[in-house]
């Protein structure tokens, strides 16, 4: 369905309750596979030539997107949003997050500083905007802050409050503070919620076969490879060949 100033929406929300969808720009695109719900979103498209793709979801989407000029964003299938969850793209940069995710109260990924900073020796600006990737599986506890560069591999754990910056997070680990370290890695995580549990709940699932983890293998990608081929593209269009032609992996894409 083309909008106006050739924005374009492929395909049709399942639902949506107190949300909307702008275009202030031109030339983007709107991707929604099936069964996407909106409830309290936002999607501010500020900007021209940038993509939001939004897959399959089993929840709604609890979430506010203001995406720029020249910018992708992609959202796997089957994430959890809770409210506050905010995504920020600039500067012909992207944010990419995987499947089956968990997004506790005021999540925030913002991949630019907004204002710019110099090395006051050289004149050179010291702060260029970098996209940001989060893998399948990862667990973003309440009121984290995701800033730009940061790549985050499938089936580990940002902690709460945690604020990370340009880095990698291997996959199965823990980050966690200010700013955020590892502090454990070789872990897993199951998304069972805990608040009403009882002592038989709690001893039932005191172990259990490990699942969720990730390994290098012929389906992983290079963040690196893969982020130069999209910046390379001139429009919303050629984004969304790419993203469906080489993003749309299996379990071990986003191992880090």
């Amino acid at each position: 369905m083309v909008i106006d100033n050739n924005n374009v929406i492929f395909g049709m929300f399942n639902d949506i309750e107190n949300s909307t969808v702008k275009f202030l720009g031109k030339g983007n695109i709107l991707f929604i596979e099936s069964g996407v719900r909106l409830l309290n979103s936002n999607l501010t498209f500020k900007g021209n030539n940038s993509l939001v793709y939004l897959s399959s979801n089993n929840n709604s989407y609890v979430i506010k997107i203001s995406i720029n000029s020249d910018c992708t964003v992609f959202i796997g299938k089957d994430n959890y949003f809770n409210e506050g969850t905010l995504i920020v793209s600039s500067e012909s940069r992207n944010v990419f997050i995987g499947d089956n995710c968990l997004f506790s109260l005021g999540t925030v990924i913002r991949n630019a500083d907004a204002h710019l900073i110099y090395d006051m020796t050289s004149g050179e600006r010291v702060n260029f905007t970098k996209s940001i990737y989060v893998g399948d599986h990862v667990w973003i506890g309440q009121n984290a802050l995701l800033l730009k560069g940061v790549i985050v591999g499938s089936g580990s754990i940002i902690g709460a409050a945690s604020v990370i910056s340009n880095k990698v997070v291997n996959s199965n680990s823990i980050f966690a503070g200010v700013p955020a370290r590892e502090i454990r890695k070789n872990i897993f995580w199951s998304g069972e919620c805990v608040h009403s549990w009882t002592k038989e709940m709690t001893n039932k699932f005191s172990s259990r076969d490990r699942f969720f983890y990730y390994e290098r293998d012929e389906d992983t990608l290079s963040i690196e490879q893969f982020e130069d081929g999209l910046n390379s593209l001139i429009n919303a269009s050629e984004r969304l060949d790419y993203v469906l032609d080489k993003f749309k992996g299996k379990k071990n894409r986003m191992f880090t």
